[in-house]
């Protein structure tokens, strides 16, 4: 695993896997593109918690968050806080090679319950993301 770790440079892995993968591959030090896929709404506040190992992944500069549906539920947003994200994104950035990322939302769309008075998505995640697009 160690060899690989040091090739990947795009990873497309369900979230519920993402921490125990991050384990197995060292902080996958190549990994550029990482698509996170999310089965439902709690799917990113369950799985994407901030973590050292991300932090690793000096490499990293776009993140998709895709929306993994089975064939009948095809159309269906998936919704996602823009805090967690936040927090995860802020885990993945290495201090010493810092580069804003691309955020790339498929299917994926913010939480409305969250309450977000004193800013906008755009806003919170300004400071990491040097673009957020969305993709329906």
């Amino acid at each position: 695993m160690n060899d690989l770790a040091g090739r990947v440079t795009k990873l497309s892995v369900p979230t519920r896997e993402w921490n125990t993968l991050m384990e197995a591959l060292h902080g996958a030090q190549a990994l550029a593109e990482l698509v996170l896929r999310l089965s439902h709404d709690s799917d990113a506040s369950s799985n994407l918690l901030p973590s050292s190992q991300a932090a690793d992944c000096k490499g990293l500069r776009c993140i998709t968050l895709l929306a993994a549906q089975r064939p009948y539920q095809r159309g269906t947003m998936v919704q996602v806080s823009v805090l967690i994200v936040r927090d995860f994104i802020q885990s993945s950035i290495h201090v010493v090679t810092h580069r804003k990322m691309r955020l790339v939302l498929d299917m994926v769309q913010w939480d409305e319950q969250e309450d977000l008075t004193l800013s906008s998505p755009k806003v919170i995640l300004e400071p990491y993301c040097v673009s957020i697009e969305s993709l329906y």
